[in-house]
């Protein structure tokens, strides 16, 4: 568990931001999440004190992340509400490969993109798929036109890195 300081620090150091920037948009950002509903479940009201889980943690850097190649923070949060098991499930995934260390282990979300024709059509909701490198060539060559790659496993290392020189425990 950690604080609301503790997370917002490992985000920061995250995403490679200094505490000026840190204190600023960024703050500002993570609230707008916290207006939005993000993450999921955590709701206690002014003034008192919030333990963010791996949950939680794992909510705001994967909307961070979405965040970082232009998808809008609304969109982002219906995403996770209603995908979050999925999202979850493919973190826990990452994590167990990315723990063994296997060769070519890396796993990575396909986000397909249409965002200007998605709100259009009558399956307008975020598709995600989990695909393992040794096995993300073939995936693209089956008409993926556009799509945001995310490496999951190198986000996973990334975060755990962060976490643990913050917040000095385990994730």
């Amino acid at each position: 568990m950690a604080t609301y300081g503790e997370v917002e620090t490992v985000l920061a150091a995250l995403h490679d931001m200094d505490a000026e920037r840190q204190t600023s948009a960024f703050r500002a950002r993570l609230k707008h999440f916290k207006r939005l509903g993000l993450p999921l479940g955590l709701t206690p009201g002014k003034g008192k004190r919030i333990d963010y889980g791996s949950d939680e943690i794992l909510q705001l850097a994967f909307a961070l992340e979405l965040t970082q190649v232009g998808v809008d923070p609304a969109f982002i949060t219906e995403a996770v509400r209603f995908y979050w098991s999925r999202i979850k499930f493919s973190f826990d995934y990452a994590d167990a490969l990315t723990r063994k260390e296997e060769e070519n282990g890396d796993v990575y979300f396909v986000i397909p993109v249409a965002m200007m024709s998605k709100p259009w059509s009558k399956d307008n909701g975020m598709v995600i798929t989990t695909v393992p490198a040794s096995r993300l060539i073939e995936f693209l060559g089956r008409g993926v036109t556009r799509c945001v790659l995310i490496n999951v496993s190198d986000f996973i290392r990334r975060l755990l890195r962060c976490y643990n020189d913050i917040v000095k425990g385990d994730l």
